[in-house]
């Protein structure tokens, strides 16, 4: 089951319409970044495998709460809907 995304309206902070306005230069460029465990998905995922970090957060008491980040952004299953994003 997909987990639902967050929209802009859940969002705290003022109403857009009191939010200052602001303008970029014609020549900016926006760009994206991103951690490799956080968007791949889980080990089992397509065929990826086990890393290192796959194996070392799943050792019990290695990470707090015992969290692993099998789905975590889930940019593996999600790809058309984050390039969706970016337009």
């Amino acid at each position: 089951a997909r987990r639902p995304r967050l929209g802009l309206s859940v969002l705290p902070g003022p109403p857009r319409s009191r939010m200052p306005e602001y303008k970029f230069p014609p020549a900016f460029a926006w760009g994206t970044g991103s951690s490799a465990y956080q968007t791949e998905g889980g080990w089992q995922s397509g065929g990826r495998g086990l890393s290192i970090w796959d194996a070392w957060s799943h050792t019990p008491g290695r990470v707090a709460g015992g969290a692993v980040a099998d789905a975590a952004a889930d940019h593996f299953g999600r790809w058309r809907d984050d390039v969706g994003l970016l337009h």
